[in-house]
């Protein structure tokens, strides 16, 4: 259950992106199981201020995928995506204990 719904999340986001950037260099990572790849590229997209990157890379904190899990560096990470109201965060809110 806990896969089916990270990978719900990360497919809901691939249509809001622009193509070739790093966000969806990201996505394409993770999904062939290539975390630490897909970690870097998240984490650059952030920097870019792309919020769906940020939340893409506090979900992976969050679950310790591609690096150790750090419930720290998740909520700072959340918090800087949800800064602008994104949908994600709303749903992340209400699950935030799993």
């Amino acid at each position: 259950m806990m896969k089916r719904t990270l990978a719900l999340f990360f497919l809901l986001l691939l249509p809001m992106s622009v193509w070739g950037d790093e966000f969806d260099k990201g996505l394409m990572e993770y999904k062939k199981g290539q975390y630490h790849i897909a970690l870097n590229l998240f984490d650059l997209s952030c920097q870019e201020g792309n919020k769906q990157g940020c939340y893409n890379l506090a979900v992976m904190y969050k679950h310790g995928q591609g690096i150790r899990p750090s419930r720290q560096k998740a909520q700072e990470m959340f918090s800087k995506a949800c800064q602008d109201n994104l949908k994600e965060c709303r749903f992340n809110q209400l699950n935030s204990e799993s």
